[in-house]
């Protein structure tokens, strides 16, 4: 299956906001914005995606991935924030680190 062994509840979470990035698809997007949700939701807890609100965890995974697309090969990006619904598209009481960097053993060990 698309989702591979994770809780039904997660997938059906995951579905409900891979739609709604699809909806928010840019022209041109690199990757499919349902294709990039479900990867990048895979294994955030159904608790925690359910906590927030659908079109902001949408949102927040296509900021991300406009973000990487103008990292060169090689590069390591981080951006750390607190988002704004209007600079950012959607907000969050939490501050925001993205990162997009080659993939290697222990890059997050924590």
């Amino acid at each position: 299956s698309m989702h591979g062994h994770i809780p039904a509840a997660r997938a059906a979470l995951i579905e409900r906001i891979a739609a709604r990035a699809e909806r928010l698809r840019t022209e041109r997007p690199p990757v499919a914005p349902a294709a990039l949700v479900r990867a990048y939701y895979h294994g955030v807890a159904e608790e925690d995606l359910a906590e927030h609100d659908r079109d902001a965890l949408a949102r927040a995974a296509l900021q991300h991935l406009a973000f990487a697309t103008a990292r060169k090969p090689g590069e390591t990006l981080v951006r750390v924030f607190n988002p704004d619904r209007e600079a950012d598209g959607f907000g969050s009481s939490r501050t925001v680190v993205m990162t997009v960097t080659d993939d290697m053993p222990f890059l997050v060990d924590s």
